[in-house]
This record gives C-alpha cells, structure tokens and sequence, in this order.
C-alpha cells in the first residue's frame, strides 16, 4: 500500500518543497497533491518514478512492507496431501 507520509519524509530530507518537487520532477503541482491528500487512490508508477528520481530515492521506499506481521502463514506440518509427497518423494533407484 502506498505510503503517501514516506514521500513526505523523502522530501523533507531532501530540503525541498512541494513546489521544487514538482519542477525537478516535471509534473503538475496538482498531480502531487492528488497523491499526497489520496485524492489519487492508485497513482500511476510512471508518476511515482519521477518523484522518486527526483528524490533519489527508490519507488520500493513509497509503499508500506508488503508482508502483513499478522498474517499467520498455514501450519502444513500435519498436512498429507498429494501433492506433498510428490514433492518429497525421494527416488531410491
């Protein structure tokens, strides 16, 4: 998920203004706030490129870690399927 506060962050370690992100990144002031008020639900990478170029940074830092840490992964230790020992079966030729 975006991280709107992240490119915030990158711009003020940057020293920059909004206004000054928006010429080095040649794009419209509107298109910026857009994204950073979530007016822009889901900005086009194209854009976000651009504001990272410009800020030297990496689009990667704009979005929230992908893995959720309250996401439980399934316990398979008990699973007899198949398809698992398929993958397992060792050939003893």
């Amino acid at each position: 998920m975006l991280n709107r506060e992240a490119i915030e962050k990158a711009l003020r370690r940057k020293g920059w203004s909004k206004y000054r992100l928006c010429k080095e990144a040649n794009m419209a002031q509107s298109t910026l706030s857009d994204i950073l008020n979530g007016k822009a639900k889901n900005p086009n990478t194209k854009t976000l490129q651009k504001i990272a170029d410009a800020l030297g940074v990496s689009v990667s830092d704009f979005f929230d870690n992908v893995e959720d840490e309250d996401e439980e992964l399934p316990d398979l230790e008990n699973e007899d399927t198949a398809e698992m020992k398929k993958l397992l079966q060792i050939d003893m030729r």
